[in-house]
């Protein structure tokens, strides 16, 4: 996620962060969410809900804040409705200045944060600060990529698979030759480099020093260390993905936190 740092600094919200770590609390949050709101900014983050567009980001912040998860630990069944997870949708529901959006879409969030009209956007990473920072000569403010704020002692961050991969279509050949071409390209340190490059994201073995000279991706590496679990290999993940944007506009809307979460223990 990231935070609109020029408005943080006005409202007195930066003392609420960890700068150096680039990590802040659940108390941090709740207490920089309040000096937002005192300072004028009505919305201080918005949670889209309008389809399952940058699910990620809304999940890993429910599951950060009291340590609750999305799954068991085996993938087996969904764990949405666990007491910590409750607790964090209802604070986000009671917290004035957060929003529940089921009428935005990620994107539409990541347009309203640019736009300043949030102070904080909840789907964010390196590559759409690349899109909506650098080729875009019309925002004027910092922005400054923070991790999700947690109870623990460490967030713990959810991503996807990048990378290369090969379908299986049942050609054994197709097969082979997929992965011949693989290791061409990750086994030549200037191609896999390349290729990595221009993923904006990090290569799946260790290259010291591979963005030695970047600026940016400098800065983002501080959250490789935070990458939690890959879930998503999880029964009925799409079902799970589709209840998950659902229950967040039944929760906006007011229903008791308990009955929107009900239907997940089926799932999986």
């Amino acid at each position: 996620m990231a935070i609109n740092y020029d408005m943080f600094k006005e409202a007195g919200a930066l003392a609420y962060i960890d700068e150096e770590t680039h990590t802040w609390t659940t108390e941090g949050f709740i207490e920089a969410v309040h000096a937002l709101t005192a300072y004028g900014q009505k919305t201080a983050g918005m949670l889209y809900c309008k389809n399952q567009s940058g699910d990620q980001g809304t999940r890993a912040l429910v599951n950060n804040l009291y340590g609750g998860s999305f799954t068991d630990a085996d993938h087996t069944a969904y764990t949405i409705d666990s007491e910590k997870n409750k607790k964090a949708l209802q604070l986000l529901y009671d917290l004035e200045g957060i929003t529940f959006e089921p009428s935005l879409s990620s994107s539409d969030a990541i347009d309203l944060f640019c736009k300043k009209e949030a102070a904080m956007c909840f789907c964010w990473n390196v590559s759409m600060e690349v899109q909506q920072t650098i080729n875009n000569p019309n925002l004027d403010f910092e922005v400054f990529p923070i991790a999700f704020p947690t109870s623990e002692e460490e967030p713990r961050l959810q991503g996807g698979i990048w990378g290369l991969g090969i379908f299986d279509n049942g050609s054994e050949e197709r097969i082979a030759a997929a992965k011949a071409f693989i290791r061409y390209i990750t086994e030549n340190d200037a191609l896999y480099t390349r290729a990595v490059r221009a993923s904006s994201y990090w290569p799946v073995r260790d290259m010291e020093n591979i963005y030695e000279n970047d600026r940016l991706m400098t800065e983002y590496s501080v959250f490789s260390q935070y990458m939690g679990d890959y879930y998503q290999i999880t029964p009925e993940w799409t079902k799970a993905r589709a209840a998950w944007w659902q229950m967040l506009a039944k929760v906006g809307a007011g229903m008791d936190v308990s009955e929107a979460v009900k239907d997940f223990p089926s799932l999986g």
